[in-house]
């Protein structure tokens, strides 16, 4: 995932030391998006149950977490995404913010993935039904991994880097001050 953040109508002024307190800033406004649930475009709420994490649990041979089945805030189970973001590249007039987190673009955008069943779903899924009342309701998904290698989810678009006109007055403010 990467944010390209180009000045086209100061290039006298962005100087190398204003993209670096520049692109700062930037950085500093992601964890807000994700404790604000989205800054300018307000994200969807995660599902609950949130089947595709049930599927990933179970893939593992792992328990389902409890969390699976609590309405949470979207994007927010370990943190590693919303820590992830940094500066790979100054120049100029260019500054460019990135994430290794290989999901991190179909969550700016959103889109469709698969999650594949593993051999181990269908063992763990029968197991954790035999344990956790709330997960016979999924029994469905015994029949699915049966007829399908996999299921494919709509990811909702939940933008990461959005700017505001508050952003933007700030941004032109560390020009005005530099």
């Amino acid at each position: 995932m990467k944010f390209r953040v180009k000045v086209r109508q100061v290039p006298k002024l962005a100087t190398t030391q204003f993209m670096e307190d520049a692109s700062d800033y930037l950085l500093s406004v992601i964890p807000d998006t994700f404790d604000q649930q989205g800054r300018v475009t307000k994200w969807p709420a995660r599902k609950s149950p949130n089947i595709a994490g049930i599927i990933g649990d179970l893939n593992s041979g792992g328990s389902v977490k409890a969390r699976r089945f609590t309405p949470r805030p979207a994007l927010i189970d370990t943190g590693v995404l919303r820590m992830s973001f940094f500066r790979e590249r100054l120049e100029k007039n260019r500054v460019l913010i990135v994430s290794p987190y290989a999901r991190a673009a179909l969550h700016d955008q959103g889109g469709k993935t698969e999650i594949r069943f593993t051999s181990m779903f269908r063992s763990s899924l029968y197991r954790a039904m035999k344990k956790d009342k709330r997960l016979r309701k999924l029994g469905w998904l015994f029949g699915v991994s049966k007829k399908q290698q996999g299921m494919t989810f709509t990811v909702p678009a939940r933008p990461l880097l959005e700017l505001t006109e508050e952003d933007l007055r700030i941004i032109v403010a560390m020009v005005d001050l530099g």
